[in-house]
């Protein structure tokens, strides 16, 4: 299974480049965040999975994608984990998401 997430339209950011969006849990990395801690810390705080729990193995990262815009570019680096223990989504912060699920491949 994937578990995808449904990204929040924010009062008075209905045009926001994700909104709307089904996508993974995920953001900016923080100065001096490696890409593991920025996508531990994003699912953590966007649906209150813990990667960093036991219940996660990680697999490896599908190719990154550099998408410019404006004067710099971002670079989409999706990271890939496997689910080996128990775990739930706890939470989902309202205003990022506005839905989650795991769905079959």
């Amino acid at each position: 299974e994937t578990f995808f997430i449904l990204r929040a339209s924010r009062p008075g950011q209905e045009s926001a480049r994700w909104a709307g969006q089904v996508a993974f849990p995920g953001g900016h990395v923080e100065r001096g965040e490696s890409d593991h801690d920025a996508v531990a810390r994003e699912t953590e705080e966007e649906v209150g999975l813990d990667l960093r729990s036991g219940s996660y193995e990680y697999l490896g990262c599908i190719p990154e994608k550099p998408v410019p815009r404006g004067i710099d570019t971002l670079v989409v680096a999706c990271r890939v984990y496997l689910q080996t223990g128990p775990d739930s989504c706890r939470r989902i912060d309202p205003h990022e998401v506005a839905a989650a699920l795991w769905t079959p491949l």
